[in-house]
């Protein structure tokens, strides 16, 4: 019951292969580039000391795909509660 070598090649190829892991920075009009492959991610931005998350999946729809992260904060959490309400 132990790992065989098919086992550890294949765990070698999916976790520092297969897997993408990739740090980039945004230009100055916020424009980053990165290629992976096709599957679920999950993305993490920092933009001045406060972090933000979120995910996305791609999928073979042949060429590029462009993913667009907004840090802008909703009109709901502008407003905040309603005087009254």
């Amino acid at each position: 019951m132990s790992p065989k070598p098919a086992y550890d090649r294949l765990k070698h190829l999916i976790r520092e292969k297969w897997w993408t892991t990739e740090e980039v920075e945004a230009d100055g009009e916020g424009y980053a580039e990165c290629r992976g492959f096709l599957g679920d991610y999950r993305v993490r931005v920092s933009d001045g000391g406060r972090d933000y998350e979120g995910t996305f999946s791609l999928s073979d729809a042949g060429g590029e795909t462009d993913i667009t992260v907004d840090l802008a904060p909703s009109v709901s959490m502008l407003q905040g509660p309603v005087p009254g309400g």
